[in-house]
Protein backbone atom coordinates (compact mmCIF):
# COMPACT_ATOMS: atom_id res chain seq x y z
CA UNK A 1 0.00 0.00 0.00
CA UNK A 2 1.67 3.38 -1.18
CA UNK A 3 1.05 5.69 1.67
CA UNK A 4 0.47 9.54 1.19
CA UNK A 5 2.74 12.20 2.39
CA UNK A 6 0.98 13.17 5.58
CA UNK A 7 1.49 9.74 6.47
CA UNK A 8 5.24 9.73 5.69
CA UNK A 9 5.85 13.11 7.30
CA UNK A 10 4.10 11.73 10.89
CA UNK A 11 6.38 8.24 10.15
CA UNK A 12 9.73 10.10 9.70
CA UNK A 13 9.13 12.30 12.36
CA UNK A 14 8.37 9.08 14.78
CA UNK A 15 10.99 7.37 13.38
CA UNK A 16 13.82 10.25 14.06
CA UNK A 17 12.62 11.04 17.47
CA UNK A 18 12.80 7.92 18.83
CA UNK A 19 16.02 7.56 17.37
CA UNK A 20 17.20 10.73 19.08
CA UNK A 21 15.61 9.62 22.13
CA UNK A 22 18.29 6.26 22.05
CA UNK A 23 21.57 6.64 24.37
CA UNK A 24 23.24 4.30 22.34
CA UNK A 25 22.50 5.74 18.46
CA UNK A 26 25.63 7.93 17.08
CA UNK A 27 24.50 8.44 13.52
CA UNK A 28 21.44 8.31 12.19
CA UNK A 29 21.47 8.28 7.86
CA UNK A 30 18.39 10.17 6.44
CA UNK A 31 17.64 10.40 2.39
CA UNK A 32 17.23 13.83 1.77
CA UNK A 33 13.76 13.52 0.61
CA UNK A 34 12.69 12.61 3.95
CA UNK A 35 14.89 14.74 5.73
CA UNK A 36 12.75 17.51 4.25
CA UNK A 37 9.76 16.54 7.08
CA UNK A 38 12.13 16.70 10.03
CA UNK A 39 14.24 20.38 9.66
CA UNK A 40 13.19 21.35 12.54
CA UNK A 41 14.51 18.49 14.52
CA UNK A 42 17.56 18.28 12.66
CA UNK A 43 18.23 21.71 13.12
CA UNK A 44 17.68 21.49 16.89
CA UNK A 45 20.05 18.50 17.13
CA UNK A 46 23.37 20.23 15.17
CA UNK A 47 22.30 23.33 17.30
CA UNK A 48 22.91 21.54 20.29
CA UNK A 49 26.57 21.17 18.95
CA UNK A 50 26.72 17.70 20.65
CA UNK A 51 28.60 15.05 19.70
CA UNK A 52 25.84 12.46 18.90
CA UNK A 53 23.76 11.47 17.11
CA UNK A 54 25.63 13.20 13.91
CA UNK A 55 22.45 13.32 11.47
CA UNK A 56 23.88 12.78 7.90
CA UNK A 57 21.48 13.44 4.74
CA UNK A 58 21.83 11.45 1.42
CA UNK A 59 20.82 11.35 -1.82
CA UNK A 60 18.06 9.37 -3.22
CA UNK A 61 18.15 7.17 -6.15
CA UNK A 62 16.73 10.10 -7.65
CA UNK A 63 19.74 12.07 -7.10
CA UNK A 64 19.98 15.41 -4.79
CA UNK A 65 18.71 18.25 -4.60
CA UNK A 66 22.08 20.29 -3.58
CA UNK A 67 23.78 21.24 -6.65
CA UNK A 68 27.45 21.05 -5.33
CA UNK A 69 27.12 18.30 -3.26
CA UNK A 70 31.12 18.69 -2.45
CA UNK A 71 30.23 21.49 -0.99
CA UNK A 72 27.47 20.83 0.89
CA UNK A 73 29.24 18.16 2.40
CA UNK A 74 32.28 19.62 3.45
CA UNK A 75 30.00 22.19 5.35
CA UNK A 76 28.12 19.89 7.29
CA UNK A 77 31.71 17.86 8.42
CA UNK A 78 32.69 21.22 9.34
CA UNK A 79 29.97 21.87 11.75
CA UNK A 80 29.83 18.38 13.21
CA UNK A 81 33.11 18.08 13.94
CA UNK A 82 34.46 21.89 14.07
CA UNK A 83 37.13 21.77 11.42
CA UNK A 84 37.42 21.28 7.34
CA UNK A 85 38.40 17.69 6.44
CA UNK A 86 39.29 16.83 2.62
CA UNK A 87 38.39 14.28 0.99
Amino acid sequence: MIKGNHDIREDTRKALTELLAEPDVGIVIILEDYAQYVEDLVTQVRKKRATTPVIIEVPSKFGTKHPDVKVHYRALIREAIGFEVEV
